[in-house]
């Protein structure tokens, strides 16, 4: 067997003391590079963990907020329904103290009638003995429209003069009016 010369063997020594110690090298390297990937992934993993916990905490919320936007939407349309009640007994508030008014205007008509064996020209001519004050029609805040019918004036019609389509009273009624053959009556 031949033998290696002593400087050759010196050096693959040291060629094989540098190979194992780059290995060494490496595998630290390998394991560096493996703890960080698990430290990011360990962070990723707490970063996906938040996200969830707010997207649980945003969904309650909305769900919170829809709520509450559904409950104000059902207290506004009640407070609507309500308004739109309130509206409606306003009206029928007004078109019966219209009929009142009617039927008190009649009524000092014919204690006119029974004292003057006719009805007046004008509605003014009832104050003050048949009526303290000639009341306006409360719909319109207009007078109410009082024809004397013949001559001598032995018939006559009393009535609101009509609802205009801007009054809240149009809604409910066209208007209102009396005659003594007839008695109070809706206008058509």
């Amino acid at each position: 067997m031949r033998r290696l010369p002593r400087g050759l063997i010196t050096v693959l020594v040291l060629l094989s003391a540098s190979a194992g110690w780059q290995m060494f090298a490496v595998q630290i390297l390998m394991n560096a590079r493996d703890a960080q990937l698990g430290a990011f992934r360990d962070q990723a993993y707490r970063q996906t963990r938040q996200v969830a916990q707010l997207q649980e905490m945003l969904q309650a919320r909305d769900s919170k907020v829809i709520n509450l936007l559904e409950m104000v939407s059902r207290q506004d349309q009640e407070l609507v329904d309500l308004r739109a009640q309130v509206d409606r007994s306003r009206v029928r508030d007004r078109i019966e103290l219209s009929r009142s008014n009617l039927s008190m205007l009649a009524a000092g008509l014919e204690h006119y009638f029974k004292d003057n064996g006719q009805y007046p020209a004008r509605l003014a001519e009832l104050v003050p003995k048949y009526l303290n004050a000639i009341p306006l029609e409360p719909c319109t805040n207009a007078s109410y429209v009082y024809r004397p019918i013949s001559r001598p004036r032995l018939d006559y019609s009393l009535s609101t003069g009509g609802y205009p389509a801007t009054s809240e009273c149009s809604r409910v009624a066209a208007g209102l009016s009396f005659a003594p053959a007839l008695g109070l009556v809706n206008q058509p």
